[in-house]
C-alpha cells in the first residue's frame, strides 16, 4: 500500500505541470472493481477466509498500482524531451551484441520470431495469473504479498530512470521492418515531447518504458519468487524468463542494455524491500 500511495502522491504533483488530459473511464471502471473486491474481502475476513482475502487483497493492489502507473508513464516524456536511443545503441554496440543482429538473426530462423512474439504478449496472462496461483494454488499470502512488494518498488525505480533517460526503441532506431507495431509508441512519445499529446484512455494506453525493460523486470521477480518450488518448476521459470527477455529486443524493441537494466532494478526493488522489512538473504 505504500508504493500505491508513493506513485499517487507522486502522479498527483506531475498532473498539474502535464498537458495531457485523462478519460475518466480510466479512474472510475477501476475504482468500483477495486470497491466491490475491498467489499468482498470484508465480507471474507469475517468468515476467516484468509485465502479469499488475500487473493482480493492481492488483485486489489495490483490493479490500482498498475492503473496510475499506465498514466503515470505518460506525464513523464514531457518533461525531458531529449531521447537516449544513440546513446543506448553505442552501449549495445560496444558489448558487440545489438539489437538489430539479435532481430536479424532472429527473423532468419522459421517461425521463431512468431514464437517469441506470443511469449512477450504472454506476459499480460503471466502477470495477472500470478494472484490465483499464489493465493489459491500455493495458498502463500506471505509470500505473494513480498513479490507484489518487489513488482512494484520495481515499478517506481522503472518510472524514475525512464524520466531521466527516455528513449523510443531500437526497431524505430535503426529502420528495422515494423512487424510489432512499435510505431505507435514512437508517435506517443514524440507527442508528448512536443506537448502535442491529445486524451490519455484506456484504448490507447501503450507501454512506454524502453529503458529499463519492465517485462523482464517482472519476469525476473516471478522468478525469482519460484525460488522455494520444485527444482523443475524453477527451471522452467528461468527458461521462460530468458525467452522473455529475447522476446523484449525482438517484439518489443528493447535495446540490449534495456535487458540489463530490468534485471538492475529487479534485484534493486528485491534488496530494497527486504531492507526495508528486516528480512536476512536466507529467509
Amino acid at each position: 500500500m505504500a508504493a500505491v500511495a508513493v506513485l499517487v502522491l507522486g502522479t498527483l504533483l506531475l498532473f498539474p505541470l502535464s498537458h495531457i488530459q485523462v478519460e475518466l473511464g480510466f479512474f472510475w471502471k477501476v475504482s468500483v472493481g477495486v470497491g466491490v473486491m475491498q467489499l468482498l474481502a470484508v465480507r471474507y475476513r469475517r468468515q476467516e477466509e484468509w485465502t479469499l482475502v488475500a487473493a482480493l487483497d492481492g488483485a486489489s493492489l495490483l490493479i490500482a498500482f498498475s492503473t496510475v502507473y499506465a498514466v503515470t508513464q505518460y506525464l513523464l516524456p514531457e518533461h525531458n524531451p531529449d531521447f537516449w536511443d544513440a546513446d543506448f545503441a553505442g552501449f549495445d554496440q560496444r558489448l558487440g551484441l545489438t539489437s538489430a543482429a539479435i532481430v536479424e538473426w532472429t527473423r532468419s530462423v522459421p517461425h521463431l520470431d512468431m514464437i517469441l512474439a506470443k511469449i512477450y504478449y504472454a506476459f499480460f496472462f503471466h502477470f495477472a495469473l500470478y494472484i490465483p496461483y499464489a493465493a489459491g494454488v500455493r495458498r502463500d499470502p506471505w509470500r505473494m504479498y513480498e513479490t507484489l512488494a518487489n513488482m512494484c518498488v520495481c515499478a517506481i525505480f522503472g518510472l524514475v530512470l525512464f524520466a531521466v533517460f527516455p528513449a523510443k526503441n531500437a526497431i524505430f532506431f535503426y529502420g528495422i521492418e515494423d512487424i510489432h507495431f512499435t510505431g505507435l509508441l514512437v508517435e506517443h512519445l514524440d507527442q508528448l515531447s512536443k506537448h502535442r499529446f491529445g486524451t490519455l484512455t484506456p484504448a490507447n494506453a501503450q507501454g512506454l518504458i524502453q529503458f529499463p525493460s519492465f517485462h523482464v523486470a517482472i519476469a525476473v521477480l516471478l522468478c525469482w519468487d519460484l525460488r522455494y518450488e520444485r527444482r523443475v518448476v524453477l527451471v522452467l521459470g528461468v527458461i521462460w524468463t530468458l525467452l522473455m527477455a529475447w522476446s523484449a529486443i525482438t517484439t518489443g524493441g528493447h535495446y540490449v542494455i534495456d535487458i540489463w537494466g530490468g534485471v538492475g532494478i529487479a534485484v534493486a526493488a528485491v534488496a530494497f524491500v527486504r531492507w526495508l522489512s528486516g528480512s536476512k538473504p536466507q529467509d
